[in-house]
């Protein structure tokens, strides 16, 4: 999700330097493809009609809004522990606090990144993974692949992903997935993990 946001986002700025250079091309980097795994870019139904963003500049900037709970990222122990480890060594803050300001720049950035969604699929092939269980996708990965115009179609459950080259913007879901499980399911082998096969396949078939 991160990487589609800074593709958009900074548009102005590569046209900017494009006219500098005296090019023509406002991409000074070719983006070959968007892969995106539980694009985290939408806002709760219940807080869309507020001035959500208005009302959380109000607030004091530190100020703890809510706590993230790790179980519902994925039933992974591995990656629930190294969680753990990164918060008792003090790289993490102890259940990801989301702050007052933070939420407020997420909200801005959301917005932003919304109304570019229909731009999405004609700068490149897009590949969305969505699990079904992910509490924090809120209509996110189905509201982009509607925006621009594309396809849902079943995920591979046995591992083995079509390329479905005939389609410029996929959306695939995963049933029982949570948010992190896409790439840390926890699976006997990696070379099991559905979502990981459509990944590997889909890249190969850009190439």
């Amino acid at each position: 999700a991160v990487m589609l946001g800074v593709s958009l986002l900074s548009i102005g700025f590569h046209e900017a330097g494009a006219k500098q250079e005296g090019t023509s091309d406002p991409m000074l980097r070719k983006v070959d493809g968007f892969l995106l795994s539980g694009p985290s870019v939408a806002v709760p139904p219940s807080l869309r009609y507020i001035p959500l963003e208005t009302i959380l500049g109000c607030l004091p900037a530190k100020l703890n809004l809510v706590t993230v709970r790790k179980d519902t990222a994925t039933d992974n122990v591995a990656f629930l522990q190294a969680c753990e480890r990164g918060e008792s060594e003090g790289l993490v803050l102890s259940e990801r606090p989301f702050f007052a300001r933070y939420m407020q720049a997420g909200v801005r950035a959301v917005r932003a990144v919304r109304q570019n969604f229909g731009r999405i699929g004609t700068v490149a092939p897009v590949l969305i993974l969505h699990g079904t269980e992910d509490a924090h996708d809120c209509g996110a990965a189905e509201d982009l692949c509607a925006a621009c115009g594309g396809t849902q179609v079943p995920a591979a459950g046995d591992g083995i992903a079509s390329s479905q080259s005939t389609h410029n913007v996929l959306l695939k879901k995963y049933e029982g997935f949570k948010h992190e499980d896409i790439v840390f399911k926890d699976f006997p082998g990696m070379d099991r993990n559905p979502a990981v096969a459509d990944m590997v396949r889909w890249i190969a078939h850009l190439a």
